[in-house]
């Protein structure tokens, strides 16, 4: 009888720039020619000009590379993400995670994901559920999350977007989002990101953030402006 023991994978001691190179090439082998899977296999990869979330503070403080796998098998979906400072290590984040999306009706599906992932050298556990509607006008999202860091610190955030149908090639969303916790003050943004689909696989990328309101000790935030070229597999 065949016996197969399952070695679970160890991070502790990987660093940033080693864990970015085996999402990719998690990426390149799934999506390789004849490589047959059950599962829908999906993923891609971007440079864009600076990692920004959407509190408002960039990650990356100049370009990054970026990449994504997702696996999705009925209403689950695994998968990561990397992103990678080309200026150094500063900025780097690994994500794995892990969804699940329940049709609710013709027009609105709810999805819950856990995701574990590495920040600056932070490991930060985030639950989140999302709740989306389709309209005869556009796309109403809401998130809800939270984040806990292994120190036991957390934070709480909220968005709600609104994704209008605009044109075919064109993908534009618009949301506020508030954060509070992790010793800062509420943290209220607005943004905007948009995808222009050049063809089937590569699309230009912008995104927008606005502090709505301001840190009380010095804001290291500003109005943040990214651009990115994304090619999908």
């Amino acid at each position: 009888m065949l016996h197969t023991e399952i070695v679970p994978l160890q991070l502790e001691g990987i660093n940033m720039r080693t864990r970015f190179f085996l999402a990719l090439v998690g990426a390149t082998c799934l999506s390789a020619p004849g490589v047959a899977l059950a599962q829908e296999v999906s993923g891609d990869i971007a440079v864009v000009s600076s990692y920004i979330d959407d509190d408002g503070f960039d990650y990356s403080y100049g370009p990054a590379v970026q990449a994504t796998v997702d696996i999705t098998l009925g209403d689950f979906t695994t998968g990561v993400w990397a992103s990678k400072t080309l200026d150094g290590d500063d900025g780097d984040e690994f994500d794995f995670r892990l969804a699940y999306t329940k049709k609710l009706s013709e027009h609105t599906e709810l999805t819950g994901e856990v995701a574990y992932f590495v920040l600056k050298g932070d490991d930060i556990i985030k639950l989140e559920a999302s709740l989306a509607h389709e309209t005869p006008i556009g796309t109403v999202d809401l998130t809800a999350s939270r984040y806990t860091w292994k120190n036991n610190q957390d934070a709480t955030r909220m968005q709600i977007g609104f994704s209008p149908k605009v044109v075919d090639n064109f993908d534009l969303r618009v949301y506020g989002t508030h954060e509070s916790g992790f010793d800062l003050p509420n943290i209220v943004t607005a943004g905007i990101s948009g995808e222009y689909r050049l063809s089937e696989k590569f699309s230009l990328t912008a995104n927008l953030i606005v502090p709505v309101n301001h840190l009380e000790d010095g804001d290291p935030r500003g109005s943040q402006f990214s651009v990115g070229i994304l090619l999908k597999f």
